[in-house]
């Protein structure tokens, strides 16, 4: 890497009210121009000092915009994450959903798999368990997201330590969403945590299952049925919660089981039923 420390702080005085790089002063845009081409480039070391101090400074969202984040190299992205949530709520907020998460999706569209340095730097995210969620977490899911996506947040989930407060909000907004397989991965990892879900929480689930007792052919698989993962959400949250079931959704999901048929996991989800009182 050069020895280019991007050490612009005295001059930022100058930045606030600019709204692009070719807006500024000749020195100082030649100057930022050059901390773009070292983040481009960047492999290893430190991080030029404007960039550590960057969430620190007023303006440092328009000043962010300036320096082209989602042109950087993977490279920068554990690291400049860090520098992020170190902050609070508002900077790493932003930092995650309007750059984190679209170099994310970028390299995965481009890749088909997604690189060591961006997973990283998805780990760091999660030290900030609130602006995971809303920066990265909800708008991931509420996009179109496609099944290496579903893997991929599937994973994180389940390496995350959320609080269950956290965790119930995530999941009962993926329960709005319209239904896919990758969803179905990320609801099937929540419910596999085992999390203390609030009543409502639960019940929202319970709704979420019996909502498919109707012709779901769109999402059928080739095996002419609902995904895999679908069944096995429905097995897993019974397996854990199913002493929430009242005997009216009971009747509702054996229902359910009629429309809806997995030679294997279907008996079993009928047996977890049976073990719920009908009166």
């Amino acid at each position: 890497m050069s020895q280019y420390t991007g050490s612009i702080i005295g001059d930022l005085d100058e930045v606030r009210g600019f709204e692009s790089l070719n807006e500024l002063p000749e020195e100082l845009r030649d100057h930022l121009n050059l901390l773009i081409d070292v983040l481009r480039s960047y492999r290893s070391g430190p991080l030029p000092k404007t960039i550590k101090m960057l969430p620190h400074l007023e303006g440092w969202d328009s000043l962010l915009e300036m320096l082209k984040p989602l042109e950087w190299s993977v490279h920068v992205y554990p690291r400049i994450v860090k520098v992020f949530a170190s902050k609070g709520h508002e900077p790493a907020n932003h930092f995650f959903e309007s750059y984190l998460l679209p170099k994310v999706k970028q390299d995965i569209e481009e890749n088909k798999r997604l690189c060591v340095h961006l997973y990283e730097a998805l780990i760091a995210s999660m030290f900030r368990p609130e602006e995971f969620v809303s920066g990265v977490y909800l708008p991931w899911v509420q996009s179109e997201i496609s099944k290496t996506e579903g893997v991929i947040l599937s994973n994180l989930i389940k390496r995350a330590t959320l609080k269950s407060r956290f965790a119930a909000v995530a999941l009962a907004l993926t329960l709005e969403e319209d239904f896919s397989i990758p969803r179905s991965m990320v609801i099937e990892t929540f419910l596999t945590k085992k999390y203390h879900l609030p009543e409502a929480a639960v019940q929202r689930i319970i709704d979420y299952f019996i909502s498919f007792d109707k012709d779901c052919t769109v999402y059928f698989t080739d095996e002419k049925r609902m995904p895999l993962t679908w069944f096995k959400s429905l097995l897993v949250f019974l397996e854990f919660y199913r002493h929430c079931v009242n005997p009216s959704q009971r009747e509702k999901l054996l229902k359910l089981c009629r429309r809806h048929e997995h030679p294997q996991i279907t008996p079993e989800i009928r047996s977890l039923l049976g073990t719920i009182s009908p009166n």
